[in-house]
């Protein structure tokens, strides 16, 4: 199981109005000492009834990884410091509960997809994020919103070029009836409204 399948599976997992997920997120910014550092998934639950629960996720997939993370306890300082719960996730089986330090829960992830608490993460009440990883998450924020408006135009794009097709702007003939169920109005009228959507979501 890779990474990136975990990922996958951690977003799912952690899905839902109330909480905001950063893939991948420094602890700071700039050349600060610990900007370098960086949480595979931090979450944040916005609901005040929940006290706005951080969490910090770390992702392995192998023996040697997890051995190392043990090691060097030091690696994850500023997850857990940015974090009320900090958990590992990993493919089943890969690490034991009896091998996890005291602050940390398990997720483990099925050949399914299907993410299970085997431990669960104890509770820490932590200081409130400094400017600089707070500075760290509007900066991903920022790119997450990039990158979501990009996919929507790739797909407003594909969709266009159908359109393009459908519509025979170079005047090859329009397609004949049994190969459409819609006519040439309701094409053209779907072609410029996916144009007026994108226009409005480009706009600076």
């Amino acid at each position: 199981m890779t990474a990136d399948q975990i990922k996958q599976a951690l977003y799912a997992h952690f899905s839902g109005p109330t909480l905001a997920l950063f893939p991948e997120l420094r602890t700071g910014v700039g050349n600060h000492e610990d900007a370098g550092r960086f949480i595979d998934l931090w979450v944040m639950d916005v609901r005040p009834s929940r006290r706005l629960i951080r969490t910090a996720v770390e992702i392995k997939v192998s023996r040697s990884d997890f051995s190392n993370e043990m090691r060097h306890p030091g690696k994850r300082r500023m997850a857990l410091r940015h974090s009320n719960e900090f958990w590992f996730a990993a493919p089943k089986g890969l690490i034991l509960p009896t091998e996890l330090p005291p602050e940390a829960g398990l997720l483990e992830v099925g050949d399914d997809g299907r993410v299970l608490k085997t431990v669960p993460a104890p509770f820490r009440e932590t200081l409130p994020p400094t400017w600089l990883f707070m500075a760290s998450v509007v900066r991903r924020a920022s790119r997450v919103e990039r990158d979501a408006v990009e996919r929507r135009w790739q797909a407003v794009r594909g969709v266009l070029r159908v359109l393009e097709k459908a519509r025979d702007v170079k005047g090859a003939g329009w397609p004949r009836p049994s190969t459409i169920t819609m006519s040439r109005e309701e094409y053209e009228a779907v072609f410029y409204a996916l144009q007026r959507q994108f226009d409005e979501e480009v706009e600076p």
